[in-house]
């Protein structure tokens, strides 16, 4: 007798390592490695941008490893509201961009909404 049989399999995204051009003749590295360096790039950019950062609304600056750049953002943690109801804020109008890992370019550069 043959048992039906369910299989379940969870996937979760782990980047490969990032494969940048030689410089100076040795094996090229990022020159952005990790989410620390791309928020402080990002934090430098959203500061001398024309439109300011809610810093105060939306505190948390997040950068989500895409594998061959971050994506950088500004964002407000979920809040518990009185009533034990969570609120999740997406959107905010606030800068978020894009930050190659090889080279620190910038692109993809709009206002979430």
């Amino acid at each position: 007798m043959i048992l039906p049989m369910l299989i379940v399999a969870v996937w979760l995204p782990n980047p490969e390592p990032v494969m940048c051009p030689q410089r100076w003749g040795k094996p090229g590295e990022p020159l952005v490695k990790s989410a620390a360096t791309a928020r402080a790039i990002y934090t430098a950019i959203a500061d001398d941008f024309s439109i300011k950062p809610d810093k105060h609304g939306f505190p948390a600056v997040k950068a989500v490893d895409h594998g061959s750049y971050w994506s950088v953002y500004r964002s407000r943690p979920p809040e518990k509201l009185p009533n034990g109801e969570m609120r999740i804020t997406h959107g905010g109008g606030q800068l978020s961009l894009h930050i190659a890992k090889c080279d620190g370019a910038v692109s993809e550069v709009w206002l979430t909404k």
